[in-house]
């Protein structure tokens, strides 16, 4: 009588062993294989303030809720916040919502379903 594990077990551990072997880069694989986030980014001069104001606009024909980050690397500062944005409509931020963008800033967009968008104010 062998104090080993079950046949059954085995089969199952096997299985899983293959698995975890094959799929040990996961989570990087996965974020390759996500489809584009369907946002575009575009900028227009502020009417009332300072800077510019950005427009994230989706382009696809399902509702998204979006992360943003927003960081300048010249004041240090960083915002984030989400964004629900209805099929093929525009989103704004700019000064009224508490962000004069300017020159030379970063923003990260984010949905777990998505790979992550990167932009740069030019």
């Amino acid at each position: 009588m062998s104090k080993g594990i079950p046949k059954g077990r085995k089969f199952i551990y096997s299985i899983f062993f293959a698995l975890a072997l094959g799929l040990g880069g996961f989570g990087y694989h996965q974020s390759v294989q996500k489809p584009e986030l369907p946002i575009t980014l575009k900028y227009r001069d502020s009417v009332f303030g300072k800077g510019y104001v950005a427009q994230f606009h989706n382009t696809s024909e399902r509702h998204l809720k979006i992360k943003v980050t927003i960081s300048s690397e010249t004041t240090g500062e960083e915002k984030e916040g989400i964004l629900d944005i209805a099929p093929t409509s525009i989103k704004e931020i700019g000064w009224a919502e508490g962000w004069q963008f300017s020159s030379g800033e970063s923003v990260k967009v984010f949905n777990a379903a998505y790979k992550q968008a990167e932009y740069s104010i030019p």
